[in-house]
C-alpha cells in the first residue's frame, strides 16, 4: 500500500505540487535504506518513474526543480549500484543492531 502511495506521488509532477514527488522521492530512500527487500525489488521495477524524474522541469522555482533533481539522481543512483546500495543496507543494519557502535563513528 505505502509503494503505491509513493508511485501515485511520483506521478504528480504539476509545478504546484512539487513537493509530493520530493517527498515520494524521500521516503522511497528511506524504505530503500531501512526498509524490506521488497522495497529495492519494487522500486527496481519503478526506475523508469525516477530516471524521468531526474529532468524534472514542471515547476517555476529553480530550488525546487534542483531539489527533485537531486533526490530523484540519489534513488536511481542506489537502485543502479546495486553494490552500493546492500553495502549502506548492511551499515544500517549494523548500526541498529549496535547503537553504541554508531554513535562513536
Amino acid at each position: 500500500h505505502v509503494m503505491a502511495v509513493i508511485w501515485s506521488r511520483l506521478g504528480e509532477t504539476r509545478s504546484n505540487l512539487w513537493k509530493r514527488p520530493l517527498l515520494a522521492l524521500h521516503l522511497l530512500k528511506n524504505l530503500l535504506l531501512h526498509g524490506p527487500i521488497t522495497a529495492v525489488m519494487e522500486a527496481n521495477d519503478g526506475i523508469d518513474k525516477i530516471r524521468s524524474l531526474r529532468k524534472y522541469m514542471n515547476s517555476k522555482n529553480a530550488d525546487s526543480i534542483r531539489e527533485v533533481c537531486t533526490a530523484a539522481n540519489h534513488v536511481y543512483g542506489l537502485l543502479i549500484d546495486r553494490t552500493c546500495l546492500f553495502l549502506r543496507r548492511k551499515r544500517v543494519a549494523c548500526g541498529r543492531a549496535n547503537p553504541r557502535a554508531s554513535s562513536v563513528s
